[in-house]
């Protein structure tokens, strides 16, 4: 049987050791399989049970060694197959330094047709680019985790709600524009917003988005105060899985409005959950969401233009990332607000469309891809 190192992130309390652990659990169902962590950032979580027995494994030599992570960290091994692991969320990749790392590797696997499609515009040959989705505990989306109580939201509001980091690649501001332009004060629906930032406490990170908040519906200039619009409902604390999940189960629709996702975790949760998604269109998350199951809102392509950039030599304005349209992210929200019969058809094809994703749908594709 085949043989696989996989090293990744796995120990990292973070989206990318979440995704790790799910691909680490997919390569185990297609093949004989030892881990190695690897260390790309400062949160660090114990390893999950069921994984424990890869980390002891060592098989001397592999067939495959699969490197999940920052293309520049990846380094070529000879005498096995070489594959690198990593996820994208701009394209014009051709002015880093990244692409010299990949075209190194024998193969290079990414979870969506956004990512392989910048990669190929960037020159990456089409048969060394392989698209391998994250896969994802079905069961996990069948269990009642019941309601989570969300101050200032009442049973019959009708919740839109985001989760994700609080950097300026999230485009936190154009969702706030849309909402507040989009929906009157008298109006029973609410905006949540979850979301962290590293080395910042709940206390200061919620200081820092009511500023952005404020600041923003300040610039709308809708309301000569901005006491006269909406309260939105900010949540800054870390909540375990399990109040995430109440989370997904209390509100009613997910807007991401990045600038740009290789996948995102917390919108193909929703989008499991039952909860249609808003999305903008040439992103990683339109991979599973669609017109049927949800709302791929227009979005253009632009230079980057961010402080928030995590290492120096990308997020520069040599590359693109995608601007969502207010506009259209404001239609689709107010259709998902008014066309309950339409919400409700969605959810259920959101559901159906999770199941493609299963550990074992995943596992099938990776096992074509180490013969």
């Amino acid at each position: 049987m085949t043989k696989s190192l996989f090293i990744a992130p796995y120990r990292q309390a973070d989206g990318w050791g979440n995704a790790a652990k799910e691909y680490a659990r997919s390569i185990a169902k297609s093949c004989e399989l030892a881990i190695r962590p690897i260390y790309m950032g400062s949160s660090f979580c114990e390893l999950d049970e069921d994984l424990l027995e890869y980390e002891f494994n060592d098989f001397r030599e592999y067939d495959f060694i699969v490197q999940n992570c920052l293309p520049h960290f990846s380094h070529y091994h000879g005498g096995c197959k070489n594959v690198l692991l990593c996820h994208l969320e701009t394209s014009s990749l051709e002015h880093t330094s990244w692409l010299g790392h990949m075209k190194l590797m024998d193969e290079i696997w990414v979870p969506s047709t956004a990512n392989k499609l910048s990669l190929l515009e960037s020159g990456m040959s089409s048969d060394k680019v392989k698209v391998v989705p994250i896969p994802c505990d079905i069961e996990k989306y069948k269990k009642d985790y019941g309601k989570l109580h969300i101050p200032h939201v009442d049973h019959d509001d009708f919740a839109f709600y985001f989760i994700g980091e609080h950097i300026q690649r999230k485009n936190l501001t154009a969702l706030i524009a849309a909402f507040h332009c989009e929906f009157e004060p008298y109006e029973k629906v609410k905006l949540v917003i979850k979301t962290n930032k590293a080395g910042l406490s709940p206390q200061k990170l919620s200081q820092e988005v009511n500023k952005k908040i404020l600041n923003t519906k300040s610039r709308l200039r809708i309301f000569p105060n901005t006491e006269d619009y909406k309260q939105d409902i900010v949540i800054t604390d870390m909540l375990p899985e399990d109040h995430l999940m109440a989370m997904h189960n209390t509100c009613d629709c997910f807007v991401m409005p990045s600038h740009g996702e290789s996948w995102s975790i917390p919108t193909f949760d929703a989008m499991a959950m039952g909860n249609p998604c808003i999305v903008p269109s040439d992103t990683g998350m339109t991979e599973y969401v669609n017109e049927e199951n949800g709302w791929v809102v227009e979005s253009t392509s632009q230079p980057c233009m961010t402080r928030d950039a995590p290492l120096s030599d990308i997020y520069t304005a040599r590359e693109r990332w995608r601007h969502v349209s207010v506009s259209s992210m404001m239609s689709a929200m107010r259709e998902a607000f008014e066309d309950k019969k339409q919400l409700q058809k969605k959810s259920k094809k959101c559901v159906e469309s999770s199941t493609q994703y299963s550990y074992e749908q995943v596992a099938n594709t990776i096992k074509e891809l180490l013969k």
